[in-house]
């Protein structure tokens, strides 16, 4: 099945996943570069529509801040044309990665359109060499969490998930759920996102071998997990990184540990996603993580 040419979409499915990679491969890894990530995601609620202008690939993704579709796209041809196509027929676009604005800033603003920066949609990134030793005034709190989570349960074993597995499924999804309602920042319609994705996962695990699960477990018991992609150049893509705040310092033991797996496996960058405008998940990638992939809405001034 062949995607249409804009401005015609269909829903993105599975066997989209070679020319949407042949897309992707080109660019920076960002979010919206993976493929797990446009398809998983709002299976039943939003799913991905896609079509081709210029050579690019368009999307309508679902925008997990406001629970509607925005308009993206991700490509290297004709980007100012692409871009200016796609402002006047829908007002705005979002999601915008950096190397495509810098390449047709000028002309934008020659022709009076204006371009933000998305705060609550950056990426952040993780250097696992510079991250592992945790040296430095920044990780302060962090490594205080750390040890203090290592010093309060010494019975924490960490587990592969194991993706064909319907009970480490059953499990990581009974965490998100308490995770999420547990939380008063995340929205209804952002939980069931994420339970679409994780079922969507391993209903089709076979489809994604790319994926390493990571499982924190104190006396065989779940309290964490990380779902993340292996992608080229040594680079990984986080979609999940999930921990039960009852236990002290979980959620920064499970970065940790997810860090230490990837710098073993001699990845050097992992990309974590971004904080879904969740105030207390900025604040604390802000201060661990040391570089941003940034975002912009474009739109007619």
């Amino acid at each position: 099945m062949t995607i249409p040419d804009y401005p015609k979409f269909r829903r993105l499915n599975l066997e989209d996943k070679t020319i949407f990679q042949s897309i992707s491969a080109k660019l920076a890894p960002y979010v919206e570069c993976s493929f797990l990530e446009m398809y998983a995601w709002n299976q039943h609620r939003n799913p991905t529509q896609v079509s081709i202008l210029n050579n690019n690939l368009i999307l309508k993704t679902d925008d997990f801040l406001s629970d509607a579709y925005t308009t993206t796209f991700i490509g290297r041809n004709s980007l100012y044309d692409t871009t200016v196509r796609l402002v006047e027929d829908y007002g705005y676009i979002s999601n915008i990665h950096e190397p495509i604005l810098r390449n047709i800033k000028r002309q934008l603003k020659k022709k009076g359109y204006r371009f933000t920066v998305e705060t609550d949609k950056v990426d952040y990134l993780i250097n696992t060499s510079d991250f592992i030793t945790l040296r430095g005034g920044n990780f302060e709190n962090f490594r205080r969490l750390v040890r203090k989570f290592d010093n309060n349960y010494p019975n924490t074993t960490v587990e592969q998930l194991v993706l064909d597995s319907s009970k480490d499924f059953s499990e990581i999804i009974n965490l998100f759920k308490y995770w999420g309602k547990a939380s008063s920042t995340v929205k209804e319609f952002q939980l069931q996102s994420g339970i679409d994705c994780l079922q969507t996962l391993h209903a089709h695990h076979q489809e994604f071998t790319e994926i390493d699960g990571l499982l924190l477990k104190v006396e065989g018991n779940l309290i964490g997990f990380s779902i993340n992609e292996r992608k080229k150049k040594n680079f990984a893509v986080g979609h999940f990184l999930i921990s039960d705040k009852t236990y002290k310092g979980s959620f920064e033991k499970l970065i940790w540990e997810v860090v230490y797996y990837y710098k073993k496996n001699q990845y050097e960058t992992i990309n974590i996603g971004y904080d879904l405008g969740i105030d207390s998940l900025r604040a604390t990638k802000t201060k661990i993580f040391d570089k941003l992939y940034k975002k912009y809405c474009i739109s007619r001034i």
